[in-house]
């Protein structure tokens, strides 16, 4: 029961990582029509586009991998590693990425780097933290995240998605080896971490 259990799971990962591709590729068109000056004519019996600018290869979205413009083949990212897809648009691209920006920008977040992004600036608030995964080769999978007072759980790209985003805001991070294990009825070290709200 438990294999067809993770199955289904993996299963259901699998299609929520399709349909947020696919999600993307619509976006990345939508990002591309908003530049088009179009107007519908109806003849009654059929529509017809007047006055659209034809779209050409200049049109496209500027796609941003780990924080660095991605000029390769976007197939060649496994979906399996993609944790989180941003679409920025209007002046919110152009502010970020200047005149690169101005047909949109899809900002694309793998588990690698956001790992690394999280673990790093956690590091810098916590000594023993930081010697943790020194030790264990960056490997925190055996830790219990709590994050402003909530136990960090689920699948663990939700729990490294929700790392990812508090990046900017931490506060404090206390690592707990034995402390307060009884509290959180676990065996595993214990890393707590404050944001500003």
């Amino acid at each position: 029961m438990h294999c067809v259990s993770n199955r289904i799971g993996a299963i259901n990962e699998l299609r929520m990582k399709i349909l947020m591709i696919l999600f993307c590729l619509f976006l990345s068109f939508n990002a591309l029509a908003q530049n088009v000056d179009t107007k519908l004519k109806d003849t009654s019996k059929h529509f017809m586009i007047v006055d659209a600018k034809p779209i050409d290869k200049h049109d496209n979205p500027l796609y941003v991998v780990d924080g660095v413009i991605f000029k390769g083949n976007l197939k060649r990212i496994d979906t399996n590693d993609i944790v989180t897809v941003a679409v920025l648009k209007g002046n919110e691209a152009r502010t970020k990425y200047g005149k690169r920006g101005q047909n949109g920008v899809i900002v694309i977040t793998t588990k690698k780097y956001a790992i690394k992004s999280y673990q790093y600036k956690l590091s810098t608030y916590s000594k023993d933290y930081e010697n943790y995964l020194e030790i264990s080769k960056n490997n925190d999978e055996e830790l219990l995240y709590v994050l402003n007072g909530n136990v960090l759980q689920g699948k663990q790209n939700e729990i490294i998605k929700n790392l990812f985003a508090v990046v900017e805001n931490v506060k404090t991070v206390d690592f707990m080896e034995k402390q307060y294990k009884e509290i959180f009825n676990n065996n595993k070290p214990i890393v707590v971490i404050t944001t500003a709200r």
